[in-house]
């Protein structure tokens, strides 16, 4: 559970989300969120990551291949550390245990972030040869989502608003402003 904690003018509102089942931290090891990704249950995958997480160059839009951990991934593929290495491995898997098609939903503010997010992780596969990037341009959507919410980071003055509003203390508290539209491209990975 955490608290969203919407500011809009001088009005505030908190939620309690509760829809997270699972959270798996990959920074030191990415076999958890490698399982999950890979999962068959899992047809979704929506991602904030920051524009520098895409190993990209921002003028071409290419994959960076001196990035370190992009070098690092392609030399070491089962022990990722970028975005485009650790969801290129997780589709390997996919193909390995079930091979079902997946949408892969960036959610950065960045113009055509999933046509950016595509191109590198094809190109990562690409470099990886095999079948993978055959299977990504038939069974992966890239779709492109326009996201425009500023999540400001947490300050300990948030905190306290909802301790004296709410009357609970929520370390994880998300501040962010209101939003009513997430528009997605309509390419998503066909499910039948």
């Amino acid at each position: 559970l955490y608290t969203r904690l919407i500011r809009q003018n001088d009005e505030v509102e908190a939620r309690v989300i509760g829809s997270i089942m699972r959270v798996v931290d990959s920074q030191d090891n990415a076999a958890p969120a490698l399982d999950v990704l890979a999962s068959r249950e899992i047809e979704m995958v929506t991602m904030t990551v920051t524009e520098k997480g895409y190993c990209h160059i921002p003028s071409s839009g290419a994959l960076d291949l001196e990035h370190p951990d992009v070098a690092h991934d392609l030399a070491n593929p089962e022990a990722p550390r970028s975005v485009p290495g650790i969801l290129a491995q997780a589709l390997e898997l996919r193909i390995a245990t079930h091979g079902r098609p997946v949408t892969l939903l960036s959610c950065d503010n960045i113009p055509t972030n999933g046509t950016i997010l595509g191109n590198v992780v094809r190109a990562f596969a690409e470099r990886r040869g095999g079948k993978l990037a055959d299977w990504i341009e038939a069974n992966v959507a890239f779709p492109s989502a326009m996201v425009d919410r500023i999540a400001p980071a947490t300050t300990a003055a948030d905190i306290d608003t909802v301790e004296q509003r709410y009357g609970y203390h929520d370390s994880a508290l998300v501040v962010g402003e209101a939003v009513l539209d997430h528009p997605l491209a309509e390419t998503l990975a066909d499910h039948e």
